[in-house]
């Protein structure tokens, strides 16, 4: 009751008559103590200096309006200035100045000085950051700078800057042996001749963020691990994400579709699929549609959307949804809509081989038991618009 006590006893006298002392419920109002001036003022960057006959409204010099006196009252209307945060938000992973005065992780690139803003939540320096623009003159002067961007993604294999950041624009597919954090601005892509957009080889961590790929992107090499998150695959005539060669993928927050020889493959590494939406993917004459997963090593897939994707169906390793060579758990998923050309196989278009599946949403025959854990009903999505990830989102009447 700190605020109470710093009050006039004619302000007191007032609020008396609303309740708000004696009658919780006319409290409309919350001042934290570090709201609050010594002198009596609301330490709000609001109002006009109280003087001693009126009581009235008193603000903070230091938070914008002027300070209240010992016999101020409650700060009102004025003053404009913003809280502050203290020492201007230094620490690297908290360096955006919330509207509340609390230091804060940016959220998007324009919080950030340089026009990065890392999936960390911190800003990097313009230095370690290499731009790369997919609408310069090949033949311009590049050095990687803001100034003088890259011209390829092809020019920054040898940079030793941790960031690359790619303009708006159809960027070329390049190989990545180098550790890289890459973002995209909107409109970003990455695209050419063959299936392979973007390789990362060797013992590279790379990351990718808020990137279209259309043509496919592939891991492989012992050590290597490639981390997506937010990015666009599809549509292209290939495989979306392929991971091989005893690589680590981790896989969040994408969207996988339309690739016509199927969303993820996974063979012979370990995986983190975790609440991707896998949709569209696949073709009737490919021999799986949205996950293959031959895993080695840890193996997660949970929370995942696996919708629409097809498959010829000619035996029974060929399934629409997912498919498991090896052992592995697949979670807390949607397996819904997926399709082949065989009528009635064992256990179902959604999923086949050595797959463990609980907790999920299954799509089964009429009458057919999704298994332990399980359950068989439409998972509501919401359908629109068409083709886009907000289709194969949940509606709030979903089971699922």
């Amino acid at each position: 009751m700190l605020f109470y006590r710093n009050l006039t006893p004619a302000a007191k006298a007032v609020i008396a008559l609303c309740g708000l002392v004696m009658l919780p419920s006319c409290w409309s109002w919350s001042f934290p103590d570090r709201l609050l001036n010594v002198d009596g003022g609301a330490n709000d960057g609001s109002g006009e200096a109280g003087s001693v006959a009126t009581g009235g409204a008193g603000g903070s010099n230091q938070l914008g309006g002027q300070a209240g006196n010992a016999e101020g009252g409650m700060g009102a209307a004025g003053g404009t200035q913003a809280l502050r945060c203290p020492a201007g938000c230094s620490d690297k992973l908290r360096p955006v100045c919330g509207s509340d005065g609390i230091c804060k992780r940016c959220s998007a690139h324009n919080e950030c000085p340089a026009g990065l803003c890392a999936l960390d939540g911190a800003c990097p320096d313009e230095a370690n950051i290499a731009f790369v623009n997919a609408n310069c003159a090949f033949n311009a002067v590049q050095d990687g700078s803001r100034a003088k961007p890259f011209c390829s993604l092809m020019a920054t294999r040898d940079v030793a800057r941790p960031y690359l950041l790619l303009s708006s624009g159809t960027h070329l597919p390049t190989t990545i042996t180098k550790d890289h954090e890459i973002y995209g601005m909107p409109g970003a892509r990455v695209n050419g001749p063959g299936c392979v957009a973007l390789s990362v080889t060797g013992q590279a961590k790379v990351v990718m963020v808020s990137i279209t790929f259309l043509s496919g992107i592939k891991v492989d090499g012992l050590g290597a691990r490639l981390t997506l998150e937010g990015n666009t695959v599809g549509p292209s005539d290939c495989i979306g994400i392929e991971a091989k060669g005893s690589s680590q993928l981790i896989a969040a927050r994408n969207f996988i579709t339309r690739n016509t020889l199927g969303g993820i493959a996974v063979d012979a590494s370990s995986s983190d699929i975790v609440n991707n939406i896998i949709a569209g993917n696949g073709s009737t004459e490919t021999a799986w549609g949205g996950v293959w997963l031959k895993p080695a090593g840890i193996q997660i897939f949970a929370n995942n959307t696996v919708v629409g994707n097809f498959a010829k169906g000619s035996k029974k390793a060929e399934v629409g949804g997912v498919y498991c060579e090896g052992a592995a758990n697949v979670l807390n998923t949607i397996l819904w809509a997926n399709t082949f050309g065989r009528s009635s196989p064992p256990p179902g278009q959604q999923w086949d081989g050595a797959c463990m599946v609980g907790s999920s949403l299954i799509q089964v025959e009429s009458g057919a038991d999704p298994g332990p854990s399980n359950i068989s009903q439409d998972p509501l999505l919401v359908g629109k618009p068409a083709g886009a990830p907000a289709a194969y989102h949940i509606n709030i009447n979903s089971p699922a």
